[in-house]
């Protein structure tokens, strides 16, 4: 079979095209044009952190084919390359990520025995193609529910870094509730008993309190810029997104103490940001918005509502999480190096400036390394 590589630029002017290409596939709103166009590079710290220029990577025919999004990270301003001295500052190298939560190859597969052929070429034109382009390496997470690990099996190595929770949708009501662990159960009627209501709204004022719930969450846990989100963030997310973005609010003696951002599409919903006013931690509101949450997938269609997971498998939010249901999925991830003189290259020269920063350079298993 005669197999192609093609790039899309994912623009509102592509978006029908991005969409007829995963229609034909079990997918999510991760690999939607919609939201991958919410990482424009417009935003310098959200560019920072999770890339921009997003693209569409297609490999295969019209019956048989590959979709892999991705977006691009700059290496150019990293402060260790701005540091040297260099005659090909007009080369602009990048870095290739998947989408923030997840992404990774989707395969639309009309003819079973062309899958090996399929997969051989994507994988060996598409880093041919990074490598031509100046994108040295790539970091994917996989998605855990759509289970494309299974996919690139054979070809990368993908490897279990945590656990996701989720609640399946197409049980009954009461089902769900009593799946749910009764400290859990006595936390939403109590939240419910002192008064707490639940509006979902995205009216402006209720965007606003979300950010500022978020940014005061942020300030508190003395997080890193780069989980920062501004407010024209928030705001494109639910313009671009439209139904497909809902935000749920808890309500107490008037004021909005708890929000919560929920993003879904096909099957899969999921509970994308949450944050809440540490000054209520006693009337439990997280509880109840996350169980709304919940209720509200399950009256719309959706099939999953996923929780996501927690830094590591037995800390306190993925505890919290479980309280909502048994069930967890593996998250993979794998990164490639595209092109490894380059990269060498470019991780001898971060030692260096650590080096002459007075920094200890250390071994460290982040990737890409000249990133850690």
């Amino acid at each position: 079979m005669d197999f192609a590589l093609s790039v899309i630029d994912v623009n509102r002017h592509t978006w029908h095209q991005c969409e007829d290409l995963i229609k034909p596939i079990p997918h999510d709103i991760y690999f939607s044009p919609e939201y991958l166009t919410l990482f424009d590079g417009k935003d310098e710290a959200i560019t920072e952190r999770f890339g921009k220029n997003p693209k569409m990577i297609v490999y295969g025919n019209e019956d048989n084919y590959i979709v892999h999004p991705v977006l691009l990270k700059p290496i150019n301003s990293l402060p260790f390359y701005q540091a040297q001295n260099r005659d090909d500052d007009t080369i602009i190298l990048y870095d290739l990520v998947s989408p923030w939560y997840y992404g990774g190859p989707l395969i639309c597969l009309q003819d079973e025995s062309a899958k090996k052929q399929l997969l051989d070429g994507f994988f060996s034109e598409f880093s041919g193609y990074c490598k031509e382009h100046n994108f040295i390496s790539e970091f994917v997470r996989l998605h855990p529910l759509l289970k494309n690990h299974q996919t690139v099996g054979g070809y990368v190595t993908a490897e279990s870094k945590s656990q996701i929770v989720y609640v399946d949708l197409t049980q009954d009501l009461d089902t769900i509730w009593n799946t749910y662990k009764q400290e859990n159960r006595k936390a939403i009627n109590r939240a419910q008993r002192r008064g707490v209501e639940i509006e979902i709204s995205k009216r402006p004022e209720n965007i606003k309190t979300f950010f500022e719930l978020y940014t005061k969450s942020m300030d508190r846990l003395n997080a890193d810029k780069v989980y920062y989100f501004s407010m024209d963030f928030f705001n494109n997310l639910f313009s671009t997104l439209g139904e497909h973005a809902q935000l749920f609010s808890a309500r107490y003696e008037g004021q909005i103490i708890s929000s919560s951002l929920l993003i879904g599409m096909g099957d899969y919903a999921h509970d994308y940001l949450r944050a809440f006013d540490f000054n209520y931690s006693s009337v439990v509101p997280n509880n109840l918005v996350v169980h709304n949450k919940i209720l509200w997938s399950k009256i719309n269609g959706y099939k999953v509502f996923s929780l996501q997971g927690g830094r590591t498998r037995d800390d306190g939010i993925f505890r919290f999480k479980l309280t909502f249901s048994k069930l967890v999925a593996d998250f993979y991830t794998y990164h490639v190096t595209h092109n490894p003189e380059k990269y060498t290259e470019l991780c001898r020269e971060r030692d260096l400036f650590d080096q002459q920063q007075g920094r200890l350079v250390e071994q460290s298993d982040f990737f890409p390394d000249y990133r850690k």
